[in-house]
């Protein structure tokens, strides 16, 4: 190629990243930008609670009540999977929502409010604390029983979060065996349903983890930050599979308001992180031509 061709061509990308309004539009029509929310508690109040684990209860009700005001479709983490798996439409502005742990506060708070609005959730369930009380030292935990009746509401999908909640990347691979496969046996046994999604607890985890899940039974393996950059920033594109979901942390320091704008700035940064792959990917064929 000519050297005067070559930079005509490199001009022409470098204008398209500076109108990347242009590639968003595109992605807006081709895809589906879709964020996945954790939280953890929910408590009447917070002081004396840690608010990145914890939610005041009412503000949990504010945080639901400002995602359908903003033209959010919430959608069971199963069915987007599906979709996403088989090329199934989605709804306009989808949303998962996403509990860890299997607090008790998810059955007697979330599950009846969420009901309400008809409103799916995904809670992912700590195994061995399926049933345990408060103790002074660790939050109350829903049980089996309760586990099932909201998992056959239609509303709450029951899925693993470990058996005992271990750091994944600190195990040997006989110990992350038995953490993916008990917890996946308790589930399927106690509620009588396949469990094919498990998400990592403190984001911990490698190659090799992914494979022993994938092995174990785990169709979907969800993440919780990027694991290069270590940034909770980002949402999901139905365009990129199911290979590297990530979900968004949610405290009790977001209001309603605040919440809305996190989670539109995490769409707007998974968009901008893929035009920029495009434009890198660009560069790097245009650099290579001779």
């Amino acid at each position: 190629m000519k050297p005067y061709r070559k930079l005509a061509l490199l001009l022409i990308v470098a204008l398209l990243y500076l109108n990347s309004g242009i590639f968003v539009a595109r992605a807006e029509e081709d895809e589906k930008i879709v964020p996945i929310l954790m939280y953890h508690n929910i408590v009447d109040d917070i002081a004396g609670h840690d608010p990145g684990a914890n939610i005041e209860k009412e503000n949990f009700k504010s945080h639901i009540r400002a995602i359908l005001r903003a033209g959010y479709t919430p959608v069971k983490l199963s069915d987007y999977c599906d979709a996403v798996k088989n090329d199934k439409p989605l709804p306009q502005k989808p949303i998962v929502v996403t509990f860890d742990d299997g607090y008790a506060s998810n059955y007697w708070i979330a599950y009846p409010f969420l009901r309400e609005f008809d409103f799916p959730a995904t809670v992912f369930v700590v195994t061995e604390s399926v049933g345990m009380k408060a103790n002074g030292q660790y939050y109350e935990h829903f049980t089996w029983k309760q586990a099932k009746e909201m998992d056959e509401s239609g509303i709450i999908d029951i899925q693993s979060h470990t058996h005992s909640h271990k750091n994944m990347g600190t195990l040997s691979r006989g110990m992350r065996n038995m953490e993916f496969r008990m917890s996946k046996y308790l589930i399927e046994k106690n509620l009588g349903k396949e469990c094919k999604i498990f998400a990592y607890p403190y984001g911990s985890y490698d190659q090799e983890t992914y494979n022993l899940g994938y092995l174990a039974g785990y169709e979907v393996q969800l993440k919780v930050y990027d694991v290069d950059s270590g940034e909770d920033y980002l949402a999901n594109s139905t365009k990129d599979g199911l290979e590297n979901l990530t979900r968004l942390t949610i405290s009790n320091d977001l209001d309603s308001e605040e919440l809305i704008e996190f989670i539109r700035q995490a769409e707007e940064n998974t968009k901008n992180k893929k035009i920029e792959k495009k434009i890198t990917k660009t560069l790097d064929n245009l650099s290579e031509i001779e």
